[in-house]
């Protein structure tokens, strides 16, 4: 019965999502959910159900099929939900928009739109959706949904709660009373997130989130997972993430910022680790198709300090965290080992890696290629020197390889740069026997490698050679046909950033429709390979 109910409960959210997109109510603004946010909250999610679903032109609950569902649960409940999707004045509640979010004491809370408080209350009650009575008390009214979980409403809002030490009234109420102190929306920091745009918007609070990802620890396995005493976290403790997503024609993106930007700065000159921006000199000896790709800069000698100094600090303290790291005796002595200071000095720290073709012998690979700087010749002879020699094949007199008798593997230095790849093409482009007549840094995305991270993934699976489809084909069965199916949406997946903000962009071949549109149709279209 309980499960009865889980499944019930989310078909009726699902209608309810349906309903307040179909009405002409007036769906309420962030402001006034976010106004009933507690203070002490470190975690809000702002989705904006119904301006997603606006947005898609699915907000007819007749284009789905699965809706056909629905004619399952029978009798009342079918019409219950028949008669939510009439209009939501009937429903009684609205989840056009919803507010999410985490305080301390590990309180949890949602919050929705009332829209007919007597409707709402009539359904649940002929429907028997909650296992207890409803209570009221003054203006509100809520009922236990488990020991430590309550649905609170009243005229206006529907708030989902959970805290495992309350339910006393006078606490219920405040869930719901207009106040201007003990809200996070005094908080400046908050206020400049609640003007962001964006479908899905989330804030944090990022000492608070490990605070409470330890007490949570600590109630489980009785040790914290995080050490905040260590420096790090307390140089994080007072940074805010501002992330948001945005469903466009033919693609989502995203972005996620830290705050505030003084704090970033310092935090920047302490750990010194990423560079400004990617040497764009490693990109031009790379073939222009690429399938996946992936680069960044970084000071390798501030990284190796850090990781250094990050490791020492495990050691001294793995008592207090009651943990016994795996093989740490090993691992510490790796990052004293004077081969690998040896190799992090000679490195100058920008890196390429990137998937151009598929071997289609015997054994088929990825024809891969990683490009990385370094500060000299010698820094590179010194980098040979750490490869027993009995490996290398000296034939050639341009390149070298490593003696494999499965995948070759080639590596040149040339202009302080180094390449390392499987694939005989690339090397002798690489020397100068056969240069590329287009490289990677000619590409659409090369503005993407600007950032000092990034990382880009061809998702056009048509473009993908035949024997990758005939083999996928021949593992996957029937399956294929489905995978195809919902795989030959997209067109690509691209994520670049830095110390302040981490951008990204899911798109996808038809640039003229909604993203969600095309994404939610086409699951709709499907839901045969799921069997309904």
């Amino acid at each position: 019965m309980n499960y009865f109910r889980t499944i019930f409960t989310l078909l009726i959210a699902g209608s309810l999502i349906f309903a307040s997109c179909e009405s002409k109510i007036t769906a309420p603004g962030s402001a006034e959910q976010l106004a009933l946010i507690p203070a002490d909250a470190f975690f809000v999610a702002d989705i904006k159900v119904g301006e997603m679903l606006e947005k898609s032109g699915l907000n007819k609950p007749d284009d789905y099929k699965f809706m056909a569902f629905a004619k399952f649960a029978g009798g009342e409940a079918y019409a219950f939900i028949e008669h939510l999707l009439k209009g939501s004045d009937d429903a009684g509640a609205s989840l056009e928009q919803i507010v999410i979010y985490t305080a301390q004491n590990k309180t949890f809370g949602l919050s929705a739109k009332m829209l007919d408080k007597t409707a709402f209350e009539k359904w649940i009650v002929k429907l028997s959706l909650f296992p207890t009575e409803i209570k009221n008390s003054g203006s509100i009214s809520y009922s236990r949904l488990q020991e430590d979980l309550c649905i609170v409403w009243n005229d206006k809002y529907l708030v989902l709660t959970s805290n495992d030490s309350f339910f006393e009234e006078n606490q219920l109420k405040n869930l719901l009373k207009p106040r201007t102190d003990g809200l996070l929306a005094a908080n400046d920091d908050f206020k400049r997130f609640a003007e962001r745009s964006g479908d899905i918007r989330v804030w944090a609070q990022y000492g608070e989130s490990i605070n409470f990802l330890n007490r949570l620890s600590e109630a489980e396995i009785k040790q914290p997972v995080f050490n905040m005493d260590d420096d790090f976290f307390q140089d994080f403790k007072n940074i805010h993430m501002h992330a948001s997503l945005e469903f466009n024609d033919g693609r989502i993106d995203g972005s996620m910022e830290m705050s505030p930007a003084s704090e970033m700065e310092k935090i920047k000159a302490k750990y010194p680790v990423l560079k400004d921006k990617i040497n764009p000199a490693i990109l031009k000896d790379v073939p222009e198709v690429e399938y996946l790709a992936l680069c960044f800069a970084v000071n390798m000698q501030e990284y190796y300090k850090y990781i250094k100094k990050m490791m020492d600090g495990w050691m001294a303290k793995s008592d207090s965290y009651r943990i016994n790291p795996l093989g740490r005796d090993e691992i510490k002595a790796l990052c004293e080992s004077p081969d690998v200071k040896d190799v992090i000095d000679a490195l100058d720290g920008d890196v390429f890696m990137g998937i151009h073709g598929f071997n289609q012998g015997a054994i088929p690979y990825p024809l891969a290629n990683i490009v990385f700087t370094v500060k000299s010749e010698d820094a590179f002879k010194t980098i040979m020197n750490k490869i027993p020699k009995e490996m290398i094949n000296h034939k050639n007199p341009k390149y070298f390889s490593i003696i494999n008798k499965i995948v070759p593997v080639y590596f040149a230095f040339k202009n302080n740069r180094v390449l390392v790849t499987n694939d005989e093409k690339s090397i002798e482009g690489f020397t100068g026997n056969n240069p590329p007549a287009k490289t990677f840094a000619d590409n659409a995305v090369k503005t993407l490698f600007a950032k000092p991270a990034a990382f880009y993934l061809n998702l056009d699976f048509a473009s993908y050679p035949q024997f990758i489809k005939t083999l996928l084909a021949n593992v996957m069965g029937y399956r294929y046909s489905q995978f195809v199916s919902y795989i030959d949406l997209y067109e690509s997946f691209q994520l670049s950033g830095n110390y302040f903000k981490t951008e990204g962009s899911l798109t996808l071949k038809n640039k003229n429709v909604n993203v969600l549109k095309q994404i939610l149709k086409n699951i709709d279209n499907n839901l045969n390979s799921f069997g309904i």
